[in-house]
């Protein structure tokens, strides 16, 4: 039986600035999209720094990868990713970037667990918010119970039907294609 250890994902003070810079006009031979398109990371203190930035950055990238050279007008677009720091191994990752075990706390959902926040975890079929009501619930309208129970501090986690909940399921995640159990830190494939 497949098992991968969790880990959580800290929120730091970091975040990386990158540009991209792109054309609507078509023609570039590196892309598959045929678009014109250069991304690079700018900053990797992007908070501290954004304010002086971004007109400089953009006349930086003047070209794509297959030499169109990028007009006055061609849009430029700015994005902030936040850092996040490993509680493993202390490792800074983006979140788009961390591996599958990754566990965070979200903003993004509404449904809030036992410490009234959002847990999410990575799986091998993508990120699951673990708070969330599930497609199959027989208690859609009761806001009080829980489709998946979970117990313990992240990441030593252990989601099951042991609580206030509904009939859906038996407690395991079926993702994308994954189907699993978390239990004591760890997904578990059934």
């Amino acid at each position: 039986m497949e098992k991968i250890k969790c880990y959580m994902l800290m929120e730091t003070e970091s975040a990386r600035l990158y540009v991209r810079r792109y054309s609507k006009s078509p023609g570039c031979s590196v892309s598959a999209s045929g678009v014109h398109n250069k991304i690079e990371l700018i900053s990797e203190d992007a908070k501290s720094v954004i304010s002086d930035i971004f007109e400089s950055e953009k006349r930086k990238l003047v070209s794509c990868e297959c030499g169109y050279k990028f007009k006055d007008d061609d849009p430029a677009v700015y994005s902030i990713i936040d850092v996040y720091s490993r509680s493993d191994t202390g490792e800074l990752v983006e979140l788009r970037n961390a591996d599958v075990g990754a566990m965070w706390f979200s903003d993004t959902y509404p449904w809030k667990g036992p410490d009234r926040k959002s847990l999410v975890v990575r799986t091998p079929g993508g990120d699951w918010p673990i708070d969330m009501q599930a497609s199959n619930c027989d208690k859609k309208d009761d806001k009080t119970h829980k489709c998946w129970v979970r117990h313990g501090k992240p990441p030593e986690v252990t989601v099951d039907k042991n609580g206030n909940t509904c009939g859906a399921g038996a407690g395991s995640i079926l993702i994308k294609g994954y189907h699993g159990f978390l239990r004591n830190g760890y997904l578990e494939r059934c």
